[in-house]
């Protein structure tokens, strides 16, 4: 029972370690990779507090892997804080103006003409589908959503509106956490190593109740 209380304690503290990491990052706007001991050692010692007298190495080993866990969830919350002030330096915004709500039908025409076999000239053949602007789409097809956009009534208007908005939010917020994850690989430094070994070693000793005295 002391190792289940244990192995939840560990979890515990290597998730309070990774969201302190992120918030670290989010309020300086900078990775502080030492946090990543900090995080080893919140999970070591989450581990100790629940496995008790029945700490030994195999509570050691399993603190080590779950801080494993945590320094990979505390990089990766790191880069989602990365991202987000990137969005914000980049004037990226949640918010849909009249021609990202106009896009979202130029989006549905694209669909139809595609599902009719219908070639689409794009004005850069790089970066096609998707935007947010006139100029991200061809000039026929920006004319067609206008029009389509004035014939409906405004009550339909206001209804599209809401749902082009709420689509838009979703990506908006969703691409930060899956930037963040396709990033994470890349993320990792080589100084990064020093502060792994380190956090797996803090969560092995203090998961193992090693003290000082028993080195």
């Amino acid at each position: 029972m002391n190792i289940i209380k244990g192995l939840i304690g560990a979890f515990v503290g290597a998730l309070v370690g990774a969201g302190i990491w992120g918030l670290v990052s989010y309020q300086t706007g900078y990775e502080v990779g030492w946090v990543a001991w900090g995080v080893g050692a919140l999970t070591g010692l989450g581990m100790l507090l629940g496995a008790r007298d029945s700490s030994d190495v195999a509570t050691g080993g399993l603190a080590a892997v779950i801080a494993l866990f945590g320094v990979i969830c505390g990089k990766y919350f790191a880069n989602v804080a990365t991202i987000n002030d990137y969005y914000a330096e980049e004037g990226f915004s949640p918010d849909l103006d009249d021609e990202g709500v106009l896009s979202f039908v130029a989006d549905q025409i694209v669909d139809e003409r595609a599902a009719a076999g219908q070639i689409i000239e794009w004005p850069d053949e790089d970066n096609w589908g998707g935007g947010l602007t006139a100029a991200d789409y061809p000039a026929d097809i920006w004319q067609e959503a206008q029009a389509r956009w004035d014939s409906w009534p405004s009550s339909y208007q206001n209804d599209f509106r809401r749902w082009a908005e709420d689509e838009y939010y979703t990506g908006y917020s969703a691409g930060k956490w899956i930037i963040g994850a396709v990033a994470l690989p890349y993320s990792f430094q080589v100084i990064d190593v020093l502060w792994l070994f380190l956090a797996l070693g803090s969560a092995y000793k203090l998961g193992a109740g090693i003290t000082s005295s028993d080195d």
